[in-house]
């Protein structure tokens, strides 16, 4: 039943695809740096939910898989950006790809501080010293 956790993680990494997709809609330029925040913010969501989806793997308890899911969330992100660049109205761009790996690794990060937490393994759940 755990191997259904992947479902959502493929909608949303499918949903990512559906949005570059399509071709920027013409309107109001963003302040600098928000379309970095928005790759960040989209990728720091892949990432936390990758983690959660390989907790659900014989990985789960690999001391890496931070790391692996930051990997994938980053590489998806690269293959993404080339993809734009086929996008009529889209770009690639590698500061866009370097927004995407750090809000996977931030989100994979994340994810593994929850799942530490939620296991009692930090000292403030578990009542250790302060």
């Amino acid at each position: 039943m755990k191997k259904l956790r992947w479902i959502p993680v493929i909608a949303y990494a499918a949903l990512i695809f559906y949005i570059s997709s399509r071709p920027w809609p013409s309107g109001p330029d963003l302040p600098p740096g928000a379309d970095k925040a928005i790759h960040f913010a989209i990728y720091f969501f892949l990432g936390f939910g990758l983690v959660w989806a390989f907790r659900a793997t014989r990985y789960r308890f690999s001391n890496h898989l931070m790391w692996v899911a930051a990997v994938v969330g980053f590489t998806y992100g690269i293959f993404d950006e080339i993809h734009q660049s086929f996008v009529p109205g889209r770009d690639a761009s590698a500061f866009d790809a370097l927004a995407d790996g750090f809000g996977s690794v931030a989100g994979a990060w994340i994810a593994i501080l929850c799942a530490r937490w939620l296991r009692g393994e930090c000292p403030e759940k578990s009542g250790g010293a302060r």
